[in-house]
């Protein structure tokens, strides 16, 4: 069983991993606004032309990036986990949960592909990227409906058995 010092560091580190990647995303859009607006030598609005323009980076990918993080190392992992350890780590009553997340992982993986090898103006808008989309939040529901379910029905029977002792 982890010790509360085990629980600190973890907390500790995915902090600073949070704080890392809010660094990365604030520099690279500091950057990419510096280069609309101050570094723009030409005709027409500086911003619209550095958005078309093939860039190293890009700031959806980013922002799926720290989706991934957010999804894969706090709510869903955290949930899996606590229900594990409510069914008396009982790896039966978690594998669909687990095969779900790994799901997840991969419709993240397939955005990520699309995001960084589509060169769309508008991407919110790419008819590439409802499938995954619609995959990714489909996975995510059923993920947490499932593993949500099996905590609070644990935690209803165990009241209610101790409800008929006392």
């Amino acid at each position: 069983m982890a010790s509360a010092a085990s629980s600190i560091e973890e907390a500790q580190l995915d902090g600073i991993f949070l704080e890392c990647v809010a660094i990365v995303d604030l520099t690279l859009g500091f950057y990419h606004l510096i280069q609309a607006f101050v570094l723009f030598k030409g005709e027409g609005v500086g911003y619209v032309r550095c958005a078309n323009n093939n860039r190293r980076y890009d700031a959806g990918e980013v922002q799926t990036c720290k989706g991934i993080h957010e999804l894969h190392s706090s709510e869903a992992f955290v949930k899996i986990y606590r229900c594990w350890i409510v069914w008396n780590r009982s790896w039966r009553m978690v594998i669909p949960s687990i095969i779900l997340w790994l799901g997840t992982l991969g419709t993240i993986t397939w955005i990520i592909w699309i995001e960084s090898s589509l060169h769309a103006k508008v991407l919110l808008n790419a008819k590439q990227l409802r499938p995954a989309g619609a995959s990714f939040w489909v996975l995510s529901i059923v993920l947490n409906i499932i593993t949500a379910g099996l905590l609070i029905y644990k935690i209803w029977r165990v009241e209610k058995q101790a409800d008929c002792r006392g």
